[in-house]
């Protein structure tokens, strides 16, 4: 297993395994902070470590991983035995993500039209993309459905019209799935809020609930990081229309809908200072 990056916001201490998935395996602390061992169609981030492959670590959840910023190493142990399963110097490793002030936001603005435009027709189908195209409702049939549907239109009433702590605890916590659609829509609301430096700390206590992944997230956006695909999402405005229809889909294909979800919560943060996005 060879490293190819690390995070900016990689904690020092022990870690037990959390969770693992196709592309991503956790491990979390005591105090529930998570770091992650990624493969690199994942991509970089703020608390992962990017690696060539990890498959071989899959075949056991008895590991933990030690990571000593004064020796600037990391290891994983197995246990009972706390046998070394693999160990490496961290301090060549070069970092991966991105801050929030990377980004110039002059571009922003003259393209969010194009780009809502784009994601209406390309989304997927079941994404929050609906509450800017009613035609899409058609697709949500089940009771559940039609229940979520009616709670995320009036979540979704409150974007331009209400306080931002408002929208915050109106998305807060529903949906299902991983992260759910609702916290999802708030990690893009919040992105956006950060890119016009209109966030504060206290949307950022709003936003937090009982999901662990949810609450990771929010505390690398609040500490000013953002991954590797957010960060070329971001870096793509200035780019040609391609580029950036490129980098939304990228960003799409993250999770069912957790992605779209997300462009949709960004999107709707460019409308806190008057106006609601364009609605077709």
């Amino acid at each position: 297993m060879q490293i190819l990056a690390k995070g900016r916001a990689l904690r020092a201490g022990i870690f037990s395994f959390h969770s693992c998935f196709e592309s991503v395996l956790n491990f979390k602390s005591e105090e529930d902070h998570l770091i992650s061992i990624v493969n690199p169609t994942k991509g970089a981030g703020a608390k992962r470590i990017v690696v060539d492959d990890f498959s071989f670590l899959k075949k056991s959840e008895d590991l933990f991983l030690k990571i000593d910023k004064n020796l600037f190493e990391l290891s994983i142990f197995s246990r009972p035995e706390m046998k070394i399963v693999f160990q490496t110097e961290l301090e060549s490793i070069p970092w991966g993500g991105s801050t929030i002030s990377c980004f110039d936001l002059t571009f922003f603005k003259s393209k969010l039209s194009f780009l809502e435009r784009f994601l209406v027709k390309n989304a997927p189908q079941k994404s929050l993309f609906f509450l800017m195209d009613e035609k899409r409702i058609k697709n949500l049939t089940s009771s559940f459905e039609k229940v979520w549907v009616e709670s995320m239109k009036s979540a979704y009433s409150f974007v331009g019209k209400k306080s931002i702590s408002d929208v915050l605890c109106a998305f807060k916590g529903k949906g299902i799935g991983l992260t759910p659609s609702g916290d999802d829509f708030n990690l893009g609301f919040l992105t956006a809020l950060c890119l016009q430096k209109l966030s504060g700390p206290e949307y950022f206590v709003l936003a937090r609930g009982e999901n662990i992944f949810v609450n990771n997230f929010l505390t690398e956006l609040e500490q000013g990081f953002v991954n590797e695909k957010v960060a070329f999402f971001l870096s793509s405005f200035d780019k040609s229309d391609g580029v950036l229809q490129d980098a939304a889909l990228d960003i799409c294909s993250q999770g069912e809908t957790s992605g779209a979800d997300w462009l949709m919560g960004f999107i709707s943060g460019f409308s806190v200072n008057g106006g609601r996005p364009y609605v077709y």
